[in-house]
């Protein structure tokens, strides 16, 4: 239907939806201002919330992130002014090596060796594993037997193995009955009465 000038549109019947603008078409009036402030406000918000978003550049990947567990505690952190500065360490080759420390137990004064030598000299037993003829074998029978009889006990026993097994191949071809039997009742006498009255 034509309208002529000055004619005016018809009006929608009561309840129904107002019509939508078109594409194109100017807002009603006193609408066009309250439309630009909203989409301004609109654009804003959009532009804020793009430049919030951080760059995929930027973040993280995942297998850098440090896990938890493997964080030093803030109370175990050695704070700065307990560290050693590096001018006050001492340099390892300023360091005396373990090897070349004298021990306190080998410093001994030469007058100290000299009254001990003369004292030896003065009051030393004569024994015969102490004589320059004595072998080596000869000590340490002298040695085994001494270590639980006193001298006097271990002379006449000393001198009757040596002269039945003067070296070692000789009492290796004797049998160990014989052996022991000749040691004797060489070591503590009361420990081997005991052993005796145990057997008793």
């Amino acid at each position: 239907m034509i309208r002529g000038p000055g004619s005016r549109a018809p009006t929608p019947p009561s309840g129904a939806a107002p019509a939508r603008r078109g594409a194109g078409q100017p807002p009603p009036d006193g609408q066009t201002e309250q439309v630009a402030a909203v989409e301004q406000v609109v654009y804003v918000e959009r532009a804020a919330s793009i430049d919030q978003v951080t760059p995929t550049d930027q973040v993280t990947p995942t297998d850098q992130v440090t896990p938890t567990d493997q964080v030093t505690p803030t109370d175990q952190v050695t704070p700065v002014d307990q560290v050693t500065p590096v001018d006050q360490v001492t340099p390892v080759d300023r360091v005396t090596p373990v090897d070349q420390v004298t021990s306190t137990d080998q410093v001994t004064s030469a007058d100290q060796v000299t009254s001990i030598l003369r004292w030896y000299a003065s009051h030393a037993r004569d024994l015969p594993w102490r004589r320059a003829d004595a072998s080596a074998w000869a000590v340490l029978v002298s040695e085994i037997m001494l270590q639980q009889t006193p001298v006097t006990r271990v002379l006449p026993a000393y001198e009757a193995w040596l002269a039945r097994w003067p070296t070692p191949p000789a009492l290796a071809a004797a049998s160990p009955a014989d052996a022991v039997r000749q040691w004797g009742r060489l070591g503590y006498p009361a420990a081997r009465s005991a052993c005796t009255r145990r057997r008793a």
